[in-house]
């Protein structure tokens, strides 16, 4: 929750840093949703497609209405699910 709040309250840029397994996906896609609430549009990348094929899946399960996402890479590299 603590990381959540630094993000939204960074002025510039925030940045979330852990080993594997820590929450790190989940707290990205809880500030986009919190973004997403409130009006704003998002820019997400990542250094891998996997990485953001897991955060589109995190994001998944937010409103269809405010969330819209366009996924950029290359086809064969795509989880089936996203």
């Amino acid at each position: 929750h603590e990381a959540i709040g630094l993000c939204l309250q960074s002025q510039d840029v925030a940045v979330i840093h852990g080993p594997p397994g820590t929450g790190k996906t989940t707290t990205v896609a809880e500030v986009i949703k919190q973004y997403l609430s409130s009006g704003l549009r998002v820019l997400a990348c990542a250094p891998s497609n996997i990485a953001v094929d897991n955060l589109l899946e995190k994001l998944s399960t937010f409103n269809p209405e405010q969330y819209r996402p366009v996924r950029l890479g290359h086809p064969a590299r795509l989880l089936p699910s996203v």
